[in-house]
């Protein structure tokens, strides 16, 4: 196969795009548990964030435990079915919340070295969500059907 060097930084093109400000659907790609530079405890998360079109981008929270974030993780609990736990005051590892999903409110900030990229401003909690039972949590459906195994793929 010849490859062709427009291909080379395909890869990092959903990094650096950046959404319009608005609710979008999320999966978490991956959850680490580690320390702030405050040495509070915080999970930071990976997020896949879908534009709606069939693309995504990459882009990562930091849910500190703190008392002034404890409204965000709260609202990511409730979002993606944790409430339940969070309210019995299970300890949850962030390697537990890869494949969880729901929706968020992304906003754009303008860095000074990066220039404009997304933040998580805030997590949807829609009505009678976050008290489902884990094995019912739900994992983000694709937005569009792959082909099916049967036909030719045209390449």
């Amino acid at each position: 196969m010849q490859l062709v060097k427009e291909w080379a930084d395909k890869d990092m093109e959903s990094s650096f795009k950046v959404l319009p400000e608005g609710t979008y659907d999320f999966s978490v790609m991956a959850g680490e548990d580690k320390l702030s530079q405050a040495n509070n405890e915080m999970w930071r998360i990976t997020l896949k964030i879908f534009d709606g079109r069939g693309g995504h981008i990459q882009i990562f929270d930091y849910l500190v435990k703190t008392e002034k974030a404890y409204f965000k993780i709260s609202q990511f609990c409730k979002a993606t079915g944790l409430h339940d736990r969070l309210k019995a005051g299970d300890e949850i590892s962030a390697k537990e919340l890869k494949g969880l999903s729901g929706q968020l409110k992304i906003a754009i900030e303008n860095d000074d070295v990066y220039g404009e990229q997304n933040r998580v401003k805030g997590y949807v909690v829609l009505e009678n969500q976050g008290t489902a039972p884990a094995q019912q949590l739900k994992v983000h459906e694709p937005t569009h059907e792959m082909p099916s195994t049967e036909d030719q793929i045209p390449f």
